[in-house]
């Protein structure tokens, strides 16, 4: 069996902006120095405004003033598995 995988990483240009929830690929900044890149499983975007999702709740993703969150790329989460797979 051949399987399509069509979920690719996007620039976040093309993310939907009606909060639908997305992965994320973020890039990380401390005190504009650029330390690390990082996966967010959960964020959306609502016209431009990114937010992760965390335990409690959706979050503005730049909360802490001296660490900037860029996210570069996104992709819809994957499907889980059918109910005919075991």
């Amino acid at each position: 069996m051949i399987m399509r995988f069509e979920n690719e990483w996007k620039p976040i240009i093309t993310s939907p902006i009606d909060g639908t929830p997305i992965q994320g690929w973020v890039k990380i900044e401390q005190e504009g120095i650029e330390t690390r890149y990082e996966w967010y499983p959960k964020i959306r975007n609502i016209h431009g405004e990114i937010e992760a999702y965390h335990s409690s709740g959706w979050f503005p993703l730049n909360m802490i003033p001296w660490v900037t969150r860029t996210v570069t790329h996104w992709m819809f989460p994957p499907e889980g598995p059918s109910n005919n797979e075991t």
